[in-house]
């Protein structure tokens, strides 16, 4: 999983960004299928287009939470390294190959 050496707030961003991808692109083929097939199957398709859409707001209220967070670990413990710093990760990478 690409969030596997991630935690707190940085893990949590990229495992919503995620889902709001996978959310997103299953809202883009359902409308591919409907447009193609001229599909009739009305309460099949409102249900998973309303539930795509929910998780796409879920998981954008969740990356903007986590950015939150983020900022909060981050004016708290300025100082601090390792994977809760999401945008300092090749210091960290070097780190672990010399071990």
């Amino acid at each position: 999983m690409p969030w596997s050496d991630l935690e707190g707030p940085a893990k949590f961003i990229a495992i919503c960004a995620a889902v709001f991808l996978v959310s997103g692109g299953l809202c883009g083929l359902q409308w591919v299928f409907v447009a193609s097939t001229g599909a009739m199957d009305a309460e099949l398709i409102l249900t998973t287009g309303v539930l795509e859409l929910l998780g796409m707001l879920v998981a954008a209220l969740g990356i903007l939470a986590g950015i939150v967070a983020l900022v909060i670990v981050q004016i708290r413990n300025p100082g601090a390294t390792g994977p809760q710093k999401l945008f300092d990760s090749d210091r960290d990478d070097e780190n672990h190959m010399r071990s």
